[in-house]
């Protein structure tokens, strides 16, 4: 079944074009190597907080695999609902649920509306950095798991090479 904005044997765009304010962000790479944008920036305080403490998983380490393994799914196909098949974000997603942190950090950025704000360089592939964002938010979910213990414990992210 196609959705919203699937067309069938690629007769056409996957998403619809979002305009984009002319005043976009300097492109800032943060020091865990993303892009900066609004939505990545918050994606980054609900999942890994302010003092580096991860908030997710929010479980003791013997849930968190579980956790993450049915949460995160589940987050990837919400954000990509809302950009590019034009849906809307679950109504009530579980407390603390990966969702619920995504639907916080993209109430508070706007995203992916025109007034999250994006790097200027970006500002012709808007659909291309919305994507990108997606990306950059399972990483940085990744990193929190990764720092809760159960991941890996407190080394760097990703590990350096051997």
């Amino acid at each position: 079944m196609l959705g919203k904005t699937e067309f069938p044997a690629s007769t056409g765009p996957l998403s619809p074009q979002i305009s984009i304010p002319s005043e976009g962000l300097p492109t800032v790479i943060t020091q865990d190597g993303l892009v900066a944008s609004d939505f990545i920036d918050a994606i980054r305080a609900q999942f890994i907080g302010s003092a580096g403490l991860p908030k997710y998983p929010d479980v003791p380490p013997a849930q968190a695999v579980g956790k993450v393994i049915q949460e995160l799914p589940e987050a990837l196909a919400a954000m990509l609902t809302v950009l590019d098949d034009g849906g809307e974000f679950p109504d009530a997603p579980a407390q603390g649920s990966a969702v619920a942190l995504v639907i916080a950090a993209a109430t508070s950025s706007r995203w992916p509306s025109a007034a999250s704000k994006i790097p200027s360089d970006w500002s012709a592939s808007v659909p291309k950095f919305r994507r990108y964002e997606i990306a950059a938010a399972i990483n940085l979910m990744l990193q929190a798991y990764h720092h809760h213990g159960v991941g890996g414990g407190s080394s760097g992210f990703p590990p350096e090479k051997p």
